[in-house]
C-alpha cells in the first residue's frame, strides 16, 4: 500500500527539500496552493497525511486541521509552525496533530515524518 501526502502551501518551491525527504521514504507527495483546493482534493481522493503550512494566506492552520478531520478523521496531519514544541502542543491539543515542523523544514524533517507516517499506515 502506497503512503500519500498533500502539502498545502503557497511556498512549494521553498519546501522542495522537505518534499524530497518524504519521497525518499516512499511517500507520494502532492502540493496544493490553498485550503479550498486541499479540502476539495481530500473529498475526492483519500490521503494518509496532510502537512499544513502556517504561511497559508487567509487560513488558520488549527482551523484547517479541524476542517480536514471533518472531511476524513483518518487523515494524519502535521503543521509547519514558528511555535515552540510546547506552545504548538498547547494550540493544537486534542486534534491529534502528529507534530509541528520548523518554518523551513528540510529533507531530514521530511525523512523523519515519512518514516513516522509509514509505520502508522502499515498493516
Amino acid at each position: 500500500m502506497s503512503t500519500s501526502c498533500i502539502i498545502v502551501t503557497p511556498r512549494s518551491d521553498d519546501l522542495q527539500s522537505f518534499s524530497e525527504g518524504l519521497k525518499e521514504q516512499g511517500v507520494s507527495v502532492t502540493m496544493k496552493p490553498d485550503a479550498e483546493t486541499l479540502l476539495e482534493s481530500i473529498r475526492q481522493t483519500p490521503v494518509n497525511l496532510v502537512v499544513v503550512d502556517q504561511e497559508l494566506p487567509g487560513a488558520d492552520p488549527v482551523r484547517l486541521v479541524m476542517d480536514i478531520l471533518t472531511v476524513d478523521a483518518t487523515i494524519q496531519t502535521a503543521v509547519i509552525t514558528p511555535l515552540s514544541e510546547e506552545d504548538f502542543h498547547e494550540a493544537s491539543e486534542g486534534l491529534g496533530v502528529l507534530k509541528g515542523l520548523p518554518i523551513q523544514p528540510q529533507a531530514l524533517d521530511g525523512k523523519a515524518l515519512g518514516e513516522q507516517i509509514k509505520t502508522m499506515t502499515v498493516g
